[in-house]
């Protein structure tokens, strides 16, 4: 089941000292997801919460160049306690640089094991077009799908991306009205029945290079096996 979602953005030369998420989770039996684009020198130390939960990066962060030259990336962590609080539960990232942050948050209730994941982040090397990488994952049953977008400009421009297939939910998006923004980034949610391998590729406007992963959460108590 998909809980509770959140987002938070700072524009380049606005950043304060954090950034924080605070969403309505349960307190007990799920995984929290942080997903975030910016600054390497801040993102790469991962985020923290109030509920004091152990955070561990899934894999490694993609970097990629921006316009600025500062040491751009995205990377992705989650909460291994699963302590959450159904009034406020407080999510902090901190931001040392002055640069900008795009951060979601999610909730994934009884899906403890990440079972399989795929990223591409090749597209902002290449020639800058309007359809993504693909990324897919095989699970061997039901499953929770988050899926992620990562756009790499220009400015000045609104931005849209779409998931390939039926049954995604758009949790959070980052990219309309986006006057000076670099880090366009969105997330998604689909929930399978069955085992299968699973797809998706994202077409988005206007051409730029973007970065695509997906990852699937699985049901398993207690949670002793961790994929990164």
């Amino acid at each position: 089941e998909v809980g509770d979602s959140g987002i938070y953005q700072v524009n380049f030369g606005h950043a304060p000292t954090s950034g924080t998420i605070t969403l309505q989770t349960a307190v007990s039996g799920s995984t929290f997801l942080l997903v975030m684009g910016g600054n390497m020198n801040d993102i790469g130390d991962g985020p923290t919460d109030s509920e004091s939960n152990t955070w561990r990066q899934i894999g490694a962060s993609w970097n990629y160049v921006d316009p600025e030259n500062s040491p751009w990336g995205v990377s992705a962590w989650r909460a291994i306690n699963g302590v959450g609080d159904a009034t406020s539960h407080v999510f902090t990232q901190g931001i040392t640089q002055f640069d900008e942050l795009t951060m979601f948050a999610l909730e994934l209730k009884g899906a403890h094991y990440l079972a399989a994941r795929d990223e591409d982040d090749e597209a902002n090397a290449g020639t800058p077009g309007t359809v993504g990488p693909t990324v897919q994952v095989t699970v061997n049953g039901p499953a929770i799908l988050t899926a992620e977008w990562w756009g790499s400009g220009p400015v000045g421009q609104d931005h849209t991306a779409t998931p390939d297939g039926s049954g995604w939910v758009l949790q959070q998006f980052f990219g309309t009205n986006d006057n000076d923004g670099y880090v366009q980034g969105g997330l998604w949610t689909k929930l399978v029945t069955s085992a299968g391998t699973y797809s998706v590729t994202f077409t988005h406007s206007p051409a730029q290079g973007s970065n695509a992963r997906i990852m699937a959460w699985r049901q398993e108590h207690p949670p002793t096996v961790y994929y990164n």
